[in-house]
């Protein structure tokens, strides 16, 4: 798989200081669970005024993620990552990573067993996480599995699901994100819909920079803000 890039500049005209959120729209899934939506990257506060902006980078270098959480996963609930590993998706001439997740301490811990085998599937762009019997449901340390990227701060977890043992969970990741405003640090499971404004950036029919611009209305704009 060949590593894309992708770019979102968003300028704050909006007359009020802004922290920026980036979502990433949560994979297609197949197999039980829901897919909760997390917090990928944060700006800093961004002043309101001419040329003040940030920018998001962001690739298709997909990750398998499993971790904990303090409570079960839901809106507000930071995850914790305890393991990562980058993920091939399937295409139609191979086959994507299959990755096999077992547990410590009764549930209270995970871990990657096996991430070298080979997902056969028929769906392409996917990638598999596989768990067994070795904990379970509800699991004690709350345990997730799901989807991570690369961030300037590593790692993170961009959708996850929990866990439950003896079972295959297939992502499908779309290249589509969301940007928003809001203080949720990177990991949050935020539901989109809740955060007031959104804007889609939708990279599915080609990888062009996007720039959008946060007006005195609240509402994004395409563009830069009118001079």
């Amino acid at each position: 798989m060949s590593i894309s890039t992708y770019s979102i500049q968003v300028y704050n005209d909006s007359g009020i200081p802004q922290n920026y959120l980036l979502f990433q729209s949560a994979p297609q899934l197949s197999g039980d669970g829901t897919v909760f939506t997390n917090v990928f990257q944060q700006s800093q506060q961004i002043p309101s005024g001419d040329n003040s902006n940030v920018i998001f980078n962001m690739t298709n270098q997909y990750y398998a993620v499993i971790g904990t959480a303090p409570t079960p996963i839901d809106d507000g609930v930071k995850v914790n990552t305890s393991s990562y590993i980058p993920v091939q998706l399937s295409s139609s001439s191979q086959g994507g990573t299959k990755a096999i997740m077992t547990t410590s301490g009764g549930g209270t811990g995970c871990s990657f067993d096996d991430a070298s085998q080979t997902l056969e599937s028929d769906i392409e762009n996917t990638f598999e996480i596989e768990t067994n019997d070795s904990f379970s449901y509800p699991s004690p340390g709350n345990i997730f599995l799901g989807m991570g990227a690369d961030s300037p701060s590593g790692v993170v977890p961009v959708a996850t699901v929990t866990a439950a043992p003896n079972q295959k969970y297939y992502f499908n990741p779309v290249a589509r994100w969301y940007i928003g405003t809001g203080t949720y640090t990177p990991g949050t499971v935020v539901n989109i819909t809740d955060i007031g404004n959104i804007q889609e950036c939708d990279f599915t029919q080609n990888q062009l920079p996007q720039t959008y611009y946060q007006g005195p209305d609240q509402l994004y704009h395409p563009g830069t803000p009118p001079s």
